[in-house]
C-alpha cells in the first residue's frame, strides 16, 4: 500500500515556472508537508484495531521530514513531476483500506489524499497550495 504526492510542472504558475529549477527544493519541502498531512489523516481514519497499519504509516513521517530516500520513502525528480512515493511496509494494510469478504475496508488513503487535496485545491489562504509553497519557502 502506497500514495504519492506529485506537483506537475506545467501546474505551476508562471512566476514559478520561471524559478522552476530554484524552487524545486522548496516544492519538495511542500510535497513532505503534504505527506505528513496525508499520513496524519490516514491515522485518524483507520480503524482503531489497525495499530501496526498506522504505525506503518506514521513511522514514515522521520523518513519524509529528513528527505526521504528509504526503502519506504521514494523522492523523485524528473522531467514532469516532483514529489515522492511513500509506502506502508505493513502486508495487510489491503485489506485494512478495502477490506475483506467479512470486513469493509477503511478507505483511509483514498479520503485522506481527496480531503487534503480539495483542501490545498480550493482553500483559501492558509488552506491553499500557495500557502502549502509560502510554509515551504519560509521554511528553507
Amino acid at each position: 500500500m502506497s500514495f504519492t504526492v506529485r506537483v506537475i510542472r506545467n501546474d505551476m504558475p508562471r512566476a514559478f515556472k520561471r524559478f522552476s529549477e530554484r524552487l524545486v527544493e522548496e516544492v519538495l519541502i511542500a510535497a513532505q508537508i503534504v505527506a505528513v498531512e496525508v499520513i496524519e489523516d490516514i491515522a485518524g481514519r483507520s480503524p482503531e484495531l489497525s495499530g501496526d497499519y498506522v504505525r506503518g504509516w506514521t513511522d514514515r513521517i522521520p523518513e519524509i521530514m529528513a528527505g526521504g530516500g528509504s526503502e519506504y520513502v521514494n523522492v523523485f525528480n524528473d522531467a514532469d513531476f516532483v514529489g515522492l512515493e511513500v509506502t506502508n511496509p505493513v502486508e495487510y494494510g489491503i485489506f485494512v483500506e478495502y477490506g475483506t469478504a467479512d470486513r469493509p475496508g477503511a478507505n483511509a488513503v483514498a479520503v485522506s489524499l481527496e480531503a487534503v487535496r480539495r483542501r490545498l485545491v480550493y482553500g483559501r489562504g492558509a488552506n491553499s497550495i500557495t500557502a502549502a509553497i509560502e510554509r515551504a519557502w519560509e521554511a528553507v
